[in-house]
């Protein structure tokens, strides 16, 4: 009897264990693009202009039969075509006051990298960003930029820009 409980404790060991591995490896696979809305303000008396984050009240985002809609968002974490070297982002920014939708297209072209993690975990899909277009919609946008070209799972920091228009 004393053999069957210490079998069955190391198989459920063992079991328990790769669970948890497993658990970890769909932690850290998840690589998203990070997008965050700004605007530039003059300072009349200096002459000099300084970007700031802003919130938006209300945004929807469309991309790969997905769609979301957002709520006070100054930053958002997007998912990459990991099949493919672009992806698009159509971004509804709703004016809450003025009771319209204004819509913006925005391409993004990168390189993919794969980096085999293990047996258990697979691949990790990590991408350097090249190119990006606002497909000649420019509605809300004003411009955007890559302020960090690297979209990994290491650093937090900010891809992307997007700049509204000024009012």
């Amino acid at each position: 009897m004393s053999r069957f409980f210490l079998i069955t404790t190391v198989i459920c060991a063992v079991f328990f264990t790769s669970c948890s591995e497993d658990e970890e490896c769909r932690q850290s696979r998840f690589v998203r693009l990070r997008v965050g809305f700004h605007e530039m303000v003059a300072d009349i008396s200096t002459g000099t202009t300084s970007s700031h984050s802003i919130s938006l009240d209300t945004l929807n985002i469309q991309f790969a039969d997905v769609q979301a809609d957002l709520t006070q968002v100054s930053r958002v974490e997007l998912p990459l075509n990991k099949f493919d070297s672009l992806s698009q982002f159509i971004f509804i920014f709703i004016d809450t006051e003025l009771d319209i939708n204004i819509k913006d297209t925005v391409s993004v072209f990168y390189e993919i990298h794969e980096t085999y993690l293990s047996f258990q975990c697979g691949i990790l899909h990590t991408f350097t960003l090249d190119t990006l277009r606002t497909n000649t919609t420019r509605h809300f946008l004003d411009s955007i930029v890559i302020s960090s070209t690297e979209v990994n799972n290491i650093s937090n920091a900010e891809n992307i820009k997007l700049y509204r228009r000024p009012r």
